[in-house]
């Protein structure tokens, strides 16, 4: 009977081992097949993050690029997508609201179909900021070509340090052009370039004479030069007063304090114009909108700045601009003209501490002053004695490129908790 009991007990013990072991086994199944399952789902949930991802790239090429003629249009105005299928993979449907505002924002969610169960969704929710680009990048650019045919050279300096001289004397003097032909670029004389020149692709450095260029020489530029007419400045400078004609003569001297929009401005003899605070000056005339000839000058005071828009032609000879503040982006002058040459012409003999963007239109520097900041043209032409000395400083001033980029990315769902 001992030994009956004992063969009892072991055998319960064997069913109970078992029985444990069964118990474990399936917690073990039921978590591998739970496992496998989330597993399963955050693989499905991963591919409908990146359809949302595409719907996102859809409607940032076509605030960027499209038409939106596939698109309908809601109560609200928002441009939809309701159902964009992509092979296979499953669908988007995505959404844009402000269009045609500063920050457009994109809803976008993925949609990956199952066989047992509700689709897997994913949503992204991305505000979108306008792309800018920098205006001055050069000590000189020219659209189509660029030539110097002088005594003059290029080199740099931040003015943001201080003055130009001693160690603020840099080798960033770059000249470029997004021209392709042969002699894009056209250096005689004694040209020195202190930096890099850059053509477009195909096109050429024509080096003659004494002329030389210390750093690099390339053909892959491809600069987009956005027109003066899109810049925000432009556009606010049309509603600014309009003043008519202005000119002074003689020995004559005025202050202008306050922005203004004027047919043209013309000083000539000995006469002076003072700036005095930050004006922004519109000249409106197709033919000669801004004409400084003789000794006359305009005299930008310590402390102030002037922005100047034309329309037409911008001569500047006889003493020049003066800015007393020696900061290059105290005098910015933006040139709508498109005629084909002297668009931008500067004759005097002393020193312009400035920039000047005239994209569609040439620019010729025949004076014997130096430049201190960056001179942009459709045609740059330098035959003056005077150097360009470029402020590597106005590399911050910038303008929208008319494109918009990500400014704020937000996953709606954490993957993890499905």
């Amino acid at each position: 009977m001992g030994v009956m009991k004992k063969k009892g007990v072991g055998l319960i013990l064997v069913f109970l081992i078992i029985t444990i072991l069964a118990l474990f086994s399936t917690a073990l199944l039921t978590r591998t097949i739970s496992e496998n399952n989330l597993a399963k789902r955050y693989q499905q949930s991963l591919k409908a993050f990146w359809l949302a991802e595409a719907g996102v790239q859809k409607a940032l090429w076509e605030l960027n690029y499209g038409d939106w003629s596939e698109w309908d249009t809601d109560e609200e105005g928002n441009k939809v997508l309701a159902s964009y299928p992509l092979g296979g993979w499953g669908e988007f449907s995505v959404s844009v609201s402000g269009v045609g505002t500063n920050q457009p924002t994109i809803t976008s969610s993925g949609h990956i179909p199952t066989v047992s169960e509700s689709n897997i969704s994913r949503s992204l929710l991305v505000k979108t900021a306008p792309q800018t680009q920098p205006l001055f990048t050069h000590a000189g650019f020219g659209n189509t070509s660029l030539t110097m045919s002088g005594n003059g050279k290029t080199d740099s300096y931040d003015s943001s340090l201080g003055p130009y001289g001693g160690d603020n004397i840099g080798s960033n003097g770059d000249v470029g052009t997004n021209g392709t032909s042969a002699g894009a670029i056209t250096l005689s004389g004694n040209a020195q370039v202190n930096g890099d020149a850059g053509t477009g692709e195909g096109g050429t450095v024509s080096i003659s004479g004494n002329a030389e260029v210390s750093g690099e020489i390339t053909d892959n530029i491809n600069r987009e030069l956005p027109l003066v007419s899109s810049m925000d400045g432009y556009t606010s400078a049309q509603s600014l007063t309009d003043k008519g004609s202005y000119s002074l003569s003689g020995n004559s001297s005025d202050t202008i304090s306050e922005s203004g929009k004027y047919d043209s401005i013309s000083l000539s003899a000995n006469s002076k114009l003072y700036i005095e605070g930050d004006v922004v000056l519109y000249t409106t005339s197709s033919s000669t909108a801004l004409n400084i000839t003789g000794n006359a000058q305009i005299i930008i005071n310590s402390g102030s700045s002037l922005t100047i828009y034309t329309d037409g032609k911008c001569q500047i000879a006889g003493n020049g601009i003066v800015n007393n503040t020696t900061t290059p982006s105290n005098l910015q002058i933006y040139s709508t003209y498109s005629g084909s040459s002297n668009g931008v012409k500067v004759s005097g003999n002393g020193d312009l501490y400035g920039a000047i963007y005239a994209p569609e239109t040439e620019v010729k520097i025949t004076g014997n002053g130096d430049i201190y900041g960056s001179v942009v043209g459709d045609t740059v032409k330098v035959t003056g004695n005077g150097d360009l000395h470029y402020d590597e400083a106005l590399a911050n001033i910038t303008t929208s490129s008319g494109k918009y980029t990500i400014e704020v990315w937000q996953d709606q769902q954490n993957p993890y908790s499905l």
